[in-house]
């Protein structure tokens, strides 16, 4: 059984491009169809973002999202705050003035220059796409990637990550799966990232590989040092891992002692303070302590030389003949130290008392 439009329903018609449903229509979503179709149907006349809210019941920025597509497929043209479908009859001028505009982007060198970057209009992504193929795969990689459709504002990202901060697809792509396994696949997150490996000078495929690398390599030193505690292990910043991964590489510190740390840190002050951990393990690396136990023996030898170097007082202040009261190098002794001693080693004698003088 088929279906068929109800022949009454020809009386007033408008055309639909043959593209829509040949190429687009298994990626569509409802809204991006809604407004196509609303656009389409009042291609004659300004139709702004407000009109086709009113005449789809759509908010504004589902308006603004689902029109970010049919813009940077080349669809839709925005001219001011109306939009439009594609005719073929677009001016060559238009085409070449977007064209310059791009052309002033283009990477002239593969460092990244210091100087403010301004997100694209739709105008200017749609203009890219034409010129660019492989930025319109791209676009389709990331969409597969993240299993969702991209708006303006994700697009805007990928542009400017490839145009302005020099970065090829291949990078983009693999900074974005790097994202996905992280937990965040945000292109918002993924754009932070690559804004900042742009910055550092990767820019390449090795120099990612390595990036993450050692990126793995500081998770897994993380992870050790937490598996240290068995409850309440202290939370992850990178101003904390800065000093655990100088303690680790830099110092050449153990686990151990750095657990150990830990503990006394919280003991002295109950508050897990890293700057506080720092003072303490530098102090150990200067005395050379490897482990926790080289920390405690000498904690203990320290004690024993305290007492014994208390007892060696205790003998030269009672049993040096030379106290005597008188002598010039110790002028201020009220009592004479021989016959302190020779009294304590005379026999014990015992007198009664008498009473009354007697």
């Amino acid at each position: 059984m088929g279906f068929k439009i109800n022949s009454a329903m020809w009386n007033s018609i408008f055309a639909v491009p043959a593209c829509l449903v040949d190429e687009h229509l298994t990626r569509l979503s409802g809204q991006q169809l809604k407004v196509f179709i609303y656009v389409l149907r009042h291609n004659d006349e300004d139709v702004d973002e407000k009109k086709i809210s009113s005449g789809t019941g759509m908010s504004v920025a589902d308006v603004k999202d689902a029109m970010s597509y049919w813009i940077s497929e080349g669809i839709i043209l925005r001219d001011g705050d109306s939009f439009q479908v594609k005719n073929e009859k677009q001016t060559e001028q238009k085409k070449q003035k977007e064209k310059s505009i791009q052309t002033e982007k283009t990477k002239t060198a593969t460092t990244v220059i210091d100087a403010p970057v301004i997100q694209p209009t739709y105008e200017q992504i749609a203009a890219r796409l034409l010129e660019d193929t492989t930025l319109k795969a791209l676009f389709n990689e990331v969409q597969i990637k993240l299993g969702r459709t991209i708006g303006y504002s994700d697009q805007a990202k990928i542009i400017m990550l490839h145009d302005d901060y020099c970065l090829p697809p291949e990078v983009i792509l693999t900074i974005l799966e790097y994202c996905i396994k992280n937990g965040k696949p945000s292109l918002a997150y993924a754009f932070a990232v690559g804004k900042d490996w742009a910055n550092e000078g990767i820019n390449n495929l090795d120099l990612v590989d390595e990036k993450i690398k050692e990126l793995r390599a500081d998770e897994r030193m993380w992870k050790k040092f937490e598996a240290m505690f068995t409850v309440d292990p202290p939370r992850y910043t990178d101003f904390r891992f800065s000093f655990l991964k100088k303690w680790r590489n830099v110092n050449k510190q153990s686990f151990e002692l750095i657990h150990y740390a830990y503990e006394l840190t919280i003991e002295k002050i109950n508050k897990p303070e890293f700057r506080y951990m720092n003072t303490i393990l530098e102090s150990w690396k200067a005395n050379d302590y490897k482990t926790p136990e080289d920390v405690i023996k000498d904690k203990e030898n320290g004690k024993n030389n305290s007492q014994a170097n208390g007892k060696n007082n205790n003998v030269r202040n009672f049993g040096n003949g030379n106290n005597k009261k008188g002598n010039g190098n110790n002028k201020n002794i009220s009592y004479d130290s021989e016959k302190v001693r020779l009294s304590a080693q005379a026999p014990i004698e015992y007198k009664r008392r008498q009473r009354n003088g007697k």
